[in-house]
């Protein structure tokens, strides 16, 4: 059922995602043109576009899936919704895997519009090229690390790391606005759901930047291993380790997530109230 659920899920948000895209590569494309005139001002206005196009495709995706969230469970379309003869937190689910990987899909894809005006400026001659690289930041940084492995390593665990932010975060918002949605907060759920997504928010990432370098536990990366080390990143350092990864933080905010997620579960079932 839950992968039903999952392709009802695409189908019912593909709509307003998809026509997001199709308005950034309508950017993208006149952007590359402008880059074909091998005019200097058009060239940078066509960079900081396509970064602009990027950025506003993450932005608008967060939007679309909240809003849908809000909509097919909390207004009119909330009563069909509770009505199809799944558990709630199978439900729940299934809109949280497709809103994480529509995130993770916008998100590639500023990634992709940074990285075009990277080499596009890398490759001019000229200043233009000079100034662009100047504006987004030395990434020949990278070149100081001692071995491929070792970026490769670094990259997978920052990916794994940001797959779980994506997720944790959507956790946040969808119950954040599910508690915006019972009757004590029916009069203005808007702001009753901005107020607990900042302040539930506010308060777990400050416990878990403190465990990420205080608790005696962390990822420890070299050219050959990754393994834990059960000292605190802090300490890290001083034991020789090349690069050491604070694990306290990402396990808190996981744990959070997953008692939130079984939190809005049980309001759906019995504290929310359709408009």
């Amino acid at each position: 059922m839950l992968g039903k659920l999952i392709k009802h899920e695409f189908k019912q948000t593909g709509h307003s995602v998809l026509a997001i895209y199709c308005v950034a590569l309508a950017t993208i494309g006149f952007m590359l043109l402008s880059y074909l005139t091998n005019i200097t001002w058009m060239g940078v206005l066509g960079s900081v576009l396509l970064i602009g196009a990027g950025g506003l495709a993450v932005l608008m995706t967060l939007v679309a899936v909240v809003t849908n969230f809000q909509r097919s469970l909390y207004s009119n379309q909330g009563y069909l919704t509770f009505t199809l003869p799944v558990k709630c937190s199978t439900l729940l689910l299934s809109k949280i895997i497709v809103s994480a990987i529509w995130i993770i899909i916008s998100y590639a894809a500023f990634m992709a519009c940074f990285a075009v005006v990277y080499f596009y400026a890398k490759v001019k001659a000229n200043g233009v090229g000079d100034g662009i690289v100047s504006m987004i930041g030395d990434f020949e940084l990278l070149s100081m690390l001692p071995s491929k492995a070792l970026v490769i390593k670094l990259l997978v665990l920052i990916a794994i790391g940001g797959l779980l932010s994506v997720i944790t975060f959507i956790g946040y918002v969808y119950f954040a606005v599910t508690i915006g949605n019972i009757r004590q907060f029916q009069g203005h759920p808007m702001i009753a759901s901005i107020a607990i997504f900042l302040a539930v928010y506010g308060v777990v990432q400050g416990f878990a930047a403190k465990l990420t370098y205080s608790f005696p536990l962390s990822l420890a990366v070299s050219e050959d291993t990754v393994k834990l080390s059960f000292i605190s990143m802090d300490g890290a350092y001083t034991e020789g380790m090349m690069f050491a990864l604070g694990a306290g933080g990402i396990i808190f905010t996981a744990l959070v997530a997953l008692v939130l997620f079984f939190i809005t579960g049980k309001i759906m079932e019995n504290k929310v109230n359709i408009k």
